[in-house]
């Protein structure tokens, strides 16, 4: 993965190690989640167990599947299909980035929290 993120040369060795430990597991994807959360105050409308707090974050998620033959075709090129058909359906690619606001409440002994999210 991380000669594809820097664009490095992959041998064909690897390419081919990696297309024989595929077997039918042709998915990848990633969840990344980064949230600030800012409690203050030591109590809640008079209620000292519980603490009022916001929190901001970003998320960014990408999923995808693929074809035997779409691998094939990126990592080995189109010789192989020459007066043939290559299968790439069920490919699928999702990404999603956005961003969320939450309000809540912190319990101040056990640090639990109950939060709104928009």
């Amino acid at each position: 993965m991380k000669g594809l993120w820097r664009g490095d040369v992959l041998s064909e060795e690897l390419r081919t190690a990696t297309q024989n430990e595929l077997k039918g597991n042709n998915r990848a994807g990633f969840a990344v989640d980064f949230r600030a959360t800012y409690t203050w105050g030591d109590s809640l409308f008079g209620d000292g167990s519980v603490c009022p707090m916001i929190s901001v974050a970003h998320h960014d998620v990408m999923g995808m599947r693929f074809a035997d033959d779409l691998y094939s075709l990126t990592f080995f090129g189109n010789a192989a299909y020459e007066n043939g058909t290559a299968s790439l359906g069920g490919t699928a690619f999702t990404s999603m980035t956005y961003q969320t606001f939450g309000f809540g409440f912190q319990h101040a002994e056990s640090e639990s929290f109950c939060a709104w999210s928009w």
